[in-house]
């Protein structure tokens, strides 16, 4: 069986990048400048219309892989348009709460960019 949460992923830190991210708590807030790290997601898009099926953060571009691949295999064949895996950037102080939401993380913060 496949466990997408193996102890290599429970332990593994996001890549914090040289380049800095500028980001702000509110619209209102003073800008905050920081290092940006990165994460993965997994997600399948689907041929009919409906939403394509996204995952959770990751910190390992394998472990987004890994979700893509099991996802798609979980759907109809005829129904999967591809998987793909999204590498995001973010200030690096947020990555490990990001990455502790999980899928509730992710669909909280996908409403603001439907």
């Amino acid at each position: 069986m496949l466990s997408l949460h193996a102890d290599v992923e429970d332990v593994a830190e996001p890549l914090i990048l040289d380049q800095t991210i500028e980001w702000k708590e509110a619209a209102r807030s003073s800008a905050i400048v920081d290092n940006a790290a990165v994460i993965w997601s997994g997600e399948v898009l689907l041929k009919f219309p409906k939403r394509p099926r996204a995952g959770p953060f990751f910190a390992l571009e394998e472990a987004a892989k890994a979700w893509a691949f099991h996802t798609a295999l979980a759907v109809p064949k005829d129904e999967v348009l591809e998987a793909q895996i999204v590498c995001w950037h973010c200030a690096a102080p947020l990555a490990s709460r990001i990455l502790e939401g999980g899928e509730v993380e992710y669909k909280r913060l996908s409403r603001f960019w439907e």
